[in-house]
């Protein structure tokens, strides 16, 4: 009988726990993100696992489970693991291939805690605490030993300011995603703060791609509050929120020299494309796009095998996920990988709700437009958050 009261007391608490375990583990993605202080995320991750597999072993369970996104993403290891056989450089390939295993490990244990606990928003939670606390460090609230800012660019608690720029984007989303049910105002004025304090933290980054999405995805945000009557205290707290950090936190000669330079920046994109001079970074994207057309070119079907960009780009890689796959895996690998996002959008057409049907389709095309900045199919942040829009887009869907 004790025994029976002990089950009924764990799977009571279970998902609170692990809701808990899960924000942690997604907050200190964000607030250790560099190197030298990832061992603190590594050991939060360690620590979620070993309690979801205590409570496996508790209930003898043997059921795993696994969607549509780990098969595709199990399929495009395969396809990795095979380049082995032709690459161009096999201590790149191996390298890369390895990372894969690690990752394909913690998202097949992450998506099972996600199932049986439904901790989904916790993901979300967790980014906001991370930004929340870039944003204190931003306004000089607080204040840490480690240099915040690269130049004359934010990065925080990251390494690059495109890195902050893009959780912070994240952050906007996921707030705006748990404002859909959020009940408690204290919760929502937090919500509200931490879209505001984000995009802050974006215009300090200087995050040029970051800060048109950003702005873009707030003013579609405020129009939805403004066509909802029942969301008007939400507009009404968002100007309260933006007028107390205004008078009283943000420092505005910085943050308009930050989105002058930032203007600057997003003015250097066109320039490649209208015959004028482009900025350093653009001009170095542009070439090292070239040189992998050239290389699909040649091997067009499977590629010169995983991560062997950098033998062509003299240890760079390309900087751009879908010339990064047409390079190195070819035509199979780029339709195995992306068709993880057709059936996802597949998926979050059958949404019933109309504005998180709406914001799940954002947020696959803010993924869909970094991977034109980034290499993002062994990044284990991108994919773990791939895998929680799989995961919300099941639950909230009409199918099974």
């Amino acid at each position: 009988m004790q025994n029976i009261q002990e089950q009924s007391f764990i799977q009571v608490y279970a998902p609170k726990f692990f809701y808990v375990l899960f924000m942690i583990y997604a907050a200190t993605l964000v607030i250790f993100a560099k190197p030298e202080n990832e061992i603190i995320a590594n050991l939060s991750g360690v620590v979620l696992v070993a309690f979801f597999m205590l409570y496996q072993l508790i209930y003898t369970s043997k059921t795993f489970y696994i969607n549509s996104m780990l098969f595709v993403y199990i399929l495009f290891y395969m396809l990795c693991i095979l380049s082995l056989t032709w690459t161009l450089d096999v201590n790149y390939s191996i390298y890369t291939v390895t990372r894969m295993a690690q990752i394909l490990i913690n998202l097949v244990l992450l998506y099972n805690i996600l199932k049986i606990f439904k901790v989904h928003e916790a993901i979300f939670a967790g980014i906001l605490i991370g930004m929340l606390y870039n944003t204190l460090l931003a306004t000089e609230l607080l204040s840490i030993a480690e240099p915040i800012y690269l130049k004359v660019r934010f990065i925080g608690t990251t390494t690059h300011p495109n890195s902050i720029g893009l959780l912070a984007l994240y952050s906007i989303l996921g707030s705006i995603l748990l404002l859909q049910n959020a009940k408690n105002k204290l919760w929502i004025l937090l919500n509200l703060m931490n879209i505001f304090g984000s995009f802050y933290v974006i215009i300090l980054a200087a995050s040029r791609s970051s800060m048109v999405i950003g702005a873009l995805i707030i003013g579609l945000f405020l129009l939805q509050v403004i066509l909802n009557k029942q969301s008007r205290f939400y507009l009404l707290g968002f100007a309260g929120v933006v007028f107390v950090m205004v008078v009283y936190f943000v420092d505005m000669h910085e943050l308009l020299e930050k989105f002058n330079f930032a203007m600057e920046r997003i003015a250097g994109i066109f320039g490649a494309f209208d015959g004028h001079h482009a900025d350093s970074s653009t001009a170095e994207r542009l070439s090292f796009l070239h040189i992998m057309i050239e290389v699909f070119k040649e091997n067009p079907i499977l590629g010169t095998g995983v991560n062997t960009s950098r033998v062509f780009l003299h240890g760079f890689y390309s900087h751009n996920n879908y010339i990064e796959i047409l390079g190195t895996l070819g035509l199979v690998g780029l339709m195995i990988y992306y068709s993880a996002y057709v059936h996802l959008a597949w998926k979050i057409s059958k949404v019933q709700a109309f504005w998180t049907k709406y914001y799940l389709f954002v947020f696959i095309l803010v993924i869909l437009l970094y991977d034109f900045a980034a290499v993002t199919f062994y990044s284990k942040d991108i994919l773990m958050l791939l895998l929680v829009l799989h995961f919300m887009a099941e639950e909230n869907s009409q199918i099974s």
